[in-house]
């Protein structure tokens, strides 16, 4: 039985030193060579993430208020029809019967419009499309940055938990070897 708790002794040493090896060469990868350097590679990554969720939820904002804006222009411009033939035609009340729900909306979307361009021309439609599409292209490019910095994150707390183990073992050992307790 103790061939066997030697064996395996020796066997949870090595998997301890090459989990140890693999720990060593991931931080070195982060540029990591202590504990300090690690937490505060941690807290920089946390950092960094809280900044792009920040510019996630600004970019979610533009995009959102983009598209509104869309929104309105389409339906001014594909009603605005409708209310020129009403100022160029002769019976309004009848006119206004037959097509009172377009000119609402019209009317409507006009004034949202005068809301937000006081005085100003109004955007071209085309133009705010491709400001959309290089919005949601700059959304796409911050969302790769905070998966990747919160898999950096999960690599990195894992080594601290690991690191913070092994010297709790550690210590437990040097405790047990300082009060002459037996392995």
């Amino acid at each position: 039985n103790d061939e066997n708790a030697v064996g395996l002794n020796r066997w949870t040493a090595l998997k301890n030193m090459q989990e140890a090896s693999k720990l060593l060469n991931m931080l070195s990868d982060y540029g990591v060579g202590s504990v300090e350097q690690l937490e505060e590679k941690i807290s920089d990554r946390y950092d960094k993430r809280f900044d792009i969720v920040q510019a996630l939820n600004d970019n979610e904002n533009k995009i959102r208020s983009q598209r509104e804006l869309l929104k309105m222009l389409h339906t001014y411009w594909d009603t605005k029809p409708v209310h020129d033939e009403y100022l160029r035609c002769e019976k309004k009340e009848k006119f206004i019967k037959e097509h009172s729900r377009k000119l609402a909306i019209f009317d409507t979307s006009k004034e949202w419009l005068k809301e937000k361009f006081t005085g100003k021309t109004l955007p071209n439609r085309s133009v705010l499309e491709v400001k959309i599409a290089e919005t949601e292209s700059k959304r796409e490019a911050l969302l790769e940055e905070y998966h990747s910095i919160k898999k950096d994150l999960k690599s990195l707390e894992t080594a601290h938990e690991k690191i913070e183990t092994y010297l709790s073992i550690s210590q437990e050992q040097e405790r047990r070897k300082a009060n002459g307790e037996l392995e």
